[in-house]
């Protein structure tokens, strides 16, 4: 029996494992699956028999664009993710820009698509999200909170020249980095999942969040945000609370992915 939506399963982008946990929340309405659609792509098509597809622009690649530009296959809806990485928005742009499927629907933060209009680029099939964040997992856990600064890395290698002064062996600050494991040092712990952010975020006593992509998760879990510039005066600094309008991804699921023609 052919499934609502395939879904492709990430090695970790914020965006995509948000709205499979919307789906997750809205498992009484939709059949669907969540595979890993490496290598793989056109075989779970032929399987599942989808009638949409939800793949992420961070992982699209060469087996991706073949499969989404293949006349043969039909969908109703090719629904592309993308991620609020404002550094990565002019390759989002290159790659959408080289799609000839007329039923891509890319879900896209606010700011790429004012962002992709100002490159001329038609955004009438997109769907907007702000803030959107699965409610399930991202709470205030009310925790004892300690002394230690959660710094969320982008994916930019160079960020990181940004913290070297407050690094040890230069500052003895107690940062601890996440969400860059291409990034060598002491103080990297690599990627942090979504369960696993949650507890960061309502157990360390300030963040920094180099991607400006996290406001959403820090608003709601109750944490004091940093920027870099503040860690030259941390003892007298004033960390800022941060407070922005939510959309929950079960609801963003049920009332905006309309998965028809």
């Amino acid at each position: 029996m052919p499934i609502d939506i395939l879904i492709h399963k990430n090695t970790y982008t914020k965006i995509q494992s948000a709205l499979t946990y919307g789906f997750i929340q809205n498992a009484d309405k939709y059949k669907f699956q969540v595979i890993n659609c490496h290598n793989s792509i056109f075989d779970l098509y032929y399987i599942y028999k989808p009638k949409n597809i939800l793949l992420q622009i961070e992982e699209y690649s060469n087996e991706f664009h073949t499969f989404v530009n293949d006349a043969s296959i039909t969908l109703d809806n090719i629904f592309l993710s993308i991620d609020n990485n404002k550094v990565n928005f002019d390759t989002y742009i290159k790659i959408l820009e080289q799609i000839r499927s007329s039923n891509i629907k890319a879900i896209a933060p606010k700011a790429f698509i004012e962002y992709a209009q100002t490159k001329d680029m038609n955004t009438d099939n997109f769907i907007s999200y702000n803030n959107l964040i699965n409610r399930y997992v991202f709470l205030n856990k009310n925790l004892t909170r300690s002394d230690k600064i959660l710094c969320i890395l982008s994916s930019d290698k160079s960020c990181v020249s940004k913290l070297e002064k407050f690094l040890y062996p230069a500052s003895k600050i107690p940062i601890v980095m996440i969400n860059n494991p291409e990034i060598v040092h002491d103080q990297n712990i690599g990627l942090m999942l979504d369960d696993d952010l949650c507890t960061a975020l309502n157990s360390y006593g300030s963040v920094i969040d180099l991607t400006e992509a996290y406001d959403a998760e820090i608003s709601v879990c109750g944490i004091p945000k940093y920027n870099i510039q503040e860690l030259e005066t941390l003892d007298t600094a004033q960390p800022s609370t941060i407070s922005v309008e939510i959309e929950d991804a079960g609801e963003f699921i049920a009332s905006k992915l309309i998965m028809r023609n």
